[in-house]
Order: C-alpha cells, then structure tokens, then sequence
C-alpha cells in the first residue's frame, strides 16, 4: 500500500520548523552582557600640604550596591607615612607630616560590588615641609603622633626634636610640665615659634633650677607666645629666672606670657641678645617681698623693645645695666621698689632706655607710679628720656617720681 504525505500536514510541519527557527533566534536576541560597574571620584587630582586635609567622593554607577574600600597606594586606609583615609563616602584625606618616598601617592576607591574596578586620584604635596606642628598633652603621643592636628605629639620636648626652622609648634591648652614628659630647658632653636592657645589655659611648669625657656642662644628669629611660665613650688627662690634670650640671639619675639611667681633673678634675663622684642606680658606677684627683678636687660642687649607690659611686685620692674638702650613704651610699672633701675654706676655702665622722647623714638605713655623707692632711678652718667608718662605725681616729683643718684640725668617733661 502506497502511503501518500498530506499537502496540508507537509505545509503544517514545515511551518513548525519555521517556528522553532524564530523562536530560538528570538532567545538568542536576549542574550545580553550586564553594565560594567563603574566609580567615579571627584576630584581626580588634587594638591595638599603636608599635615593638610580635604574631602573625596566616589559615585558608582550600574550597580544597587554603592560601598566603596579606600586605598592608599595599595594599603586599605592608608598610612602614617602615606596619609590615612576615612572608609565614608565622602571620605576625609588627612596628608602625612613629611613627604612619603616614593612622593607619588594616589587615592584609590573600590567599589565592593565589583573589585575589580577602581577610580584613583593624584596626590601632589604642595611643599617639602610642615608649616605647623601641634603638641596636645591630653590626647597627643610622641610614640605614634606625628604632629598633625589629627595626631599631635604629647610634648614640646618632642615637637622641638622634629621642627626644622621656620616652622610653628602649636601647643593646645593643658599643663606641660616633667610629670607629662617634658624636659627642661626648653631651647627654641633658629626660626621656631612656640605658640600656646593662650596664657589661660596653656601653662609650663618647670622642675628644674635651669632656666625653663631659653628663646635663642646664638640664634635667630624665635618667638614664645600665649603661656603662663611656672615654676614647682618646692624649687623655691634658689630658681634662677623664666626666660632667658642671648647671648649671641637676634631678632627674638617673647609675646603675651603671664608669670605670677618670682625667681632668685628675674622673669626675663636678656643678656647680649639685638633686637629682642617683648611685648604684651604680665609679670605680677602679690607676695609684697619687692626682691629679684620683673626683667634684666644686661650686658650688650641692644635694641631691646619692651612694650605694653605689666610689671607689678619686684624689687626692680626692669633692671638695666651696662651700654644697653632698650624702647619703653605702654607698659605699667607699679608697686614694685624701684620701677626701673639704671644701674650701677661707673664708665663701664651707662645705659641709656628711652622711657618717651629719646633716640629710640618711644612714644612713652608709660605708667610709673607708686614704686616705693623712686618710680626711675639713674645711677649712670647717661641723660634718660623719659617723657609723656603717667607718674604717681602730677606733675612728676624729683626724688620720688624720678631720682639722679649718679652724674646722669633724668629728662621727665
């Protein structure tokens, strides 16, 4: 028997085959790769200096998961010697105190839906050194700080040791003394400023008879500032004197330092320094001892300029001796014995302040009164200007105001 196909049912399988063949090209056409996952950071580069800090932000794209590892380099949130990163987004950059070796450093974000990916920015350093150094005794270390605001040291001591010229230590409020790790002296070298928050709350307490600061010795260029110097009660008055500057200093800056305790000295010892400059300072002790000295001014100390400061309950506000020449003016001399001693006598010692109207150019508005000895006494040979003052007496009384006891003179009006 002959078997015979169907017209009808070849055009019906034939059209099946067609359909398999569209349906699968149709599968096929559905076969698509996902979206690469991609991160984007602003900026891409960027300039810091050294200690410094900015913002960085990533945006990742085609993926729901947005979380982001940050790099330094190759390390996951950085290092001290390469800067350290937050893992936020944004993140925070803080720069390393000194530049890293290699110097190329790069910020690096991974995204952790898929590792693979990255986006980097370039960081320049914008100078070979630190502009500032910070010191906290609360919260810094001198094991792992590194002198950044988000590191500080715990010590002067420390900061000093690191410090190249030029730079400022800025040392938060708290008390710095041997108990917190400080060593005494404190030797400012060349070119270093050390900054207190202020004299209320920033104080130095030495524990030692060595002289606690010394602002220069054969140096330049050095500045103290916004303390309050103290000293251990059981050093008693064999303590030498606060703050020495020279010999061989020039150029030195003691700013706003508050002393409320004496010393078998002085407050200040300036010794064979040019060009000091202090200004804005408290030296007041309410004892009523009158002995010791507020501030020397010895010995080749040239160009001296003390102005705007207060100097209450010595024996000598200011003590002056041999061809020294210092500029007074604004400051407040009262209570003490003598408000201001021109010592001592003889060709060998003739100094020469301007107290208003001399060669220095003072503008005097001086306030000398009530010292219980003389408010100035010249024992030298030189002619003292001192004019434009407030004296105890109005006008100024020889004797008691102002008293010539050497071969000197005394101009007062």
């Amino acid at each position: 028997m002959n078997t015979r196909l169907n017209p009808r049912l070849g055009l019906g399988l034939a059209a099946v085959a067609l359909c398999a063949i569209v349906f699968f090209a149709s599968c096929g056409s559905k076969e698509t790769t996902e979206p690469q996952v991609l991160v984007v950071l602003t900026p891409d580069s960027t300039g810091v200096d050294l200690c410094g800090i900015f913002d960085i932000a990533a945006e990742v794209e085609n993926a729901e998961d947005t979380r982001i590892d940050w790099y330094v380099n190759d390390i996951l949130g950085g290092n001290d010697s390469l800067g350290t990163i937050s893992q936020t987004n944004p993140a925070v950059y803080r720069a390393p105190s000194t530049v890293p070796h290699p110097a190329d450093v790069a910020v690096r974000a991974v995204p952790e839906a898929d590792p693979t990916q990255e986006a980097f920015c370039v960081i320049t350093f914008k100078s070979t050194s630190v502009a500032r150094l910070y010191v906290n005794a609360s919260i810094g270390s001198d094991e792992t700080g590194t002198g950044c605001p988000g590191k500080p040291f715990k010590t002067i001591t420390r900061a000093l040791a690191v410090a190249d010229s030029g730079m400022t230590i800025q040392v938060a409020p708290g008390l710095y003394d041997v108990a917190n790790g400080e060593h005494f002296p404190i030797q400012l070298r060349s070119g270093i400023s050390l900054v207190g928050e202020n004299w209320e709350t920033t104080i130095i307490r030495a524990g030692s008879l060595e002289v606690p600061i010394a602002v220069g010795l054969g140096r330049s260029h050095c500045a103290l500032r916004k303390f309050t110097l103290e000293k251990e009660e059981t050093l008693g008055d064999e303590f030498t004197t606060f703050v020495s500057t020279g010999p061989y200093n020039s150029d030195g800056l003691v700013d706003s330092i508050r002393v409320h305790q004496r010393a078998n000295w002085s407050v200040m010892h300036i010794q064979g320094a040019h060009n000091t400059t202090v200004q804005n300072c408290y030296f007041v002790v309410e004892d009523g001892l009158h002995n010791s000295h507020g501030f020397q001014v010895v010995f080749g100390a040239l160009g001296t300029v003390i102005r705007n400061c207060t100097v209450r309950g010595f024996g000598n506000g200011l003590f002056f001796n041999t061809d020294v020449d210092p500029l007074m003016e604004g400051c407040t001399l009262e209570d003490n014995s003598r408000g201001a001693w021109l010592c001592c006598g003889g060709a060998g010692s003739n100094p020469n302040p301007d107290f208003g109207g001399g060669a220095r150019g003072s503008a005097g508005d001086n306030i000398i009164r009530n010292n219980l000895a003389c408010g100035i006494t010249n024992s030298g040979s030189s002619t003292v200007y001192a004019k434009y003052n407030t004296w105890t007496d109005d006008p100024p009384v020889a004797g008691h105001d102002y008293c010539d006891e050497g071969t000197g003179s005394i101009i007062v009006q």
